[in-house]
């Protein structure tokens, strides 16, 4: 073993693994409860900062398209930098941006810092999973350790809702931005404390072609899928971004064939399992995602839940992720293929979205929602803990935060793209029903939103056939050492 392989390997003279993981769990946490943590606050900093309805969507959108258009860049930084030194930089940035969000004094001004979030989460979420597989380099320790991050992960979005619809109701909206001082202030103390430095990667040219390509055609295809809420598919604008995009994006795989350094190592795609585990991990994100941004939509506008209803009524996802993360996932990856898992859980996913599509304003919550709820929790579990190992395990230290950033970079495509997509068809189905029955704006709102889960579902099943035929047969049954 070479001095950093050695280094990389160990954690000498501090407390050990578990206590750093508890550190990354609260940045995990605090990168992913913005995705979600305004959308209780909206109405509020809409009237305190005077910016239009058509606007709305955009302190939520812009962060998701900033962090995940930089996510490949910042997966070479903090392979560059080295992991806690990116992690640390990540962090104060972030804190720097979260206030000066809190503190917008206009639409401006927020849409600015919200954006500059995105930025630094971008260098931060390589370095933290590229941190996972040094602390727990192997066993079915590492398994439950990323279980325990994509707990975080896809629970974030619940915790943000109902953290956010607690600072606002109780505090005001710049509360929903000000907590996020407090998570990086802690989370940094307690890296400085308990992970120790790693050493700087070789310099490396940053490939500033490469980084645009991705940033242009990630912003190009959200901004058209978010265009088409309000404007015809077939408009010149909303057409020509959504081609536009997956072109650049084209181009920079293209790109990255003959960069000098390239952002993504395209051997990092040539194996089957690691292609399959990316996809997996963009769709199972846009089911959990769409599932959370509608069901806080229809709760709220149809049912008459408070916010802080609404962010309980999801927590039968998360205890459903819990169960599946922490007990089935680590018990069936030695005996079961990564194929046979991840058809599992998206199976799971679009049985449960199915079951959700058939709500109306006549649905009892306990009868109809818990339980297609938690199993979609158990379904993402699977899936998500999974793969997010299994887009990791084989990549060579060197490459370990790229291959990271890739896991979030589907993380983050699959919540933009995702939900800008489906919201678009809900906001269209709305519409035709309003259109032939004015008036029913409770049952418009949720045959809207059953469309769209509807959408999400076939989605799930169509990925449950393409992701294990993707990853081919394994040689062997999976083994939680390299899932």
């Amino acid at each position: 073993m070479n001095d950093r392989a050695h280094e990389e390997a160990s954690n000498d003279g501090l407390p050990g693994p578990w206590p750093a993981l508890l550190v990354l769990a609260v940045v995990q946490l605090m990168i992913v409860l913005d995705n979600s943590i305004l959308n209780m606050a909206l109405a509020s900093a809409q009237a305190d900062l005077a910016f239009s309805a058509a606007d709305r969507h955009w302190p939520i959108s812009i962060y998701a398209l900033s962090f995940g258009s930089l996510l490949l860049l910042g997966g070479r930084l903090s392979d560059r930098l080295g992991r806690r030194r990116a992690l640390m930089i990540g962090l104060g940035g972030f804190a720097v941006a979260s206030g000066l969000a809190g503190a917008s004094v206009n639409f401006g001004m927020l849409i600015g810092a919200r954006a500059t979030q995105g930025v630094f989460a971008a260098i931060m979420a390589p370095a933290l999973l590229s941190m996972v597989t040094v602390l727990f380099p192997s066993g079915s320790a590492r398994l439950r350790a990323f279980g325990v991050i994509g707990l975080v992960a896809t629970s974030g979005a619940g915790v943000g809702l109902l953290l956010g619809g607690f600072l606002t109701e109780f505090l005001n909206w710049r509360w929903t931005m000000f907590v996020n001082v407090i998570f990086a202030v802690g989370a940094a103390t307690g890296a400085a404390v308990l992970i120790r430095p790693d050493s700087v990667g070789p310099p490396r040219k940053v490939d500033v072609i490469g980084a645009a390509l991705v940033l242009l055609g990630t912003a190009a295809l959200v901004l058209g899928l978010g265009r088409a809420e309000s404007r015809p598919w077939l408009s010149p604008d909303v057409l020509g971004a959504v081609i536009c995009g997956p072109v650049l994006l084209a181009g920079f795989l293209a790109w990255q064939r003959v960069a000098p350094s390239p952002l993504l190592p395209l051997q990092i795609l040539r194996s089957r399992t690691r292609g399959a585990a990316y996809l997996s991990r963009f769709v199972a994100s846009v089911g959990n995602f769409a599932l959370i941004f509608f069901m806080a939509f229809v709760l709220q506008e149809v049912f008459r839940f408070s916010p802080l209803q609404t962010g309980l009524a999801i927590t039968p996802l998360v205890l459903g992720y819990v169960l599946a993360s922490t007990l089935l996932a680590t018990r069936i990856a030695s005996r079961l293929r990564y194929r046979s898992i991840v058809f599992c859980g998206l199976l799971l996913g679009a049985m449960s979205l199915a079951l959700l599509s058939l709500m109306d304003p006549a649905t009892s919550y306990w009868s109809g929602m818990v339980g297609p709820l938690v199993v979609f929790g158990l379904g993402q579990g699977l899936t998500t803990a999974t793969s997010m190992n299994a887009g990791i395990d084989g990549v060579r230290i060197e490459d370990r935060g790229v291959a990271s950033a890739t896991v979030n970079l589907m993380q983050q495509l699959g919540a933009a793209v995702g939900t800008a997509a489906l919201s678009s068809v809900a906001v269209m189905v709305t519409s035709s029903y309003l259109t032939e029955r004015p008036g029913a704006e409770a049952e418009a709102t949720t045959h809207g939103v059953a469309i769209a889960l509807l959408v999400t579902s076939q989605l799930f099943l169509l990925s449950a056939v393409i992701c294990p035929l993707m990853a081919g047969p394994s040689p062997a049954r999976l083994d939680p050492i390299t899932v």
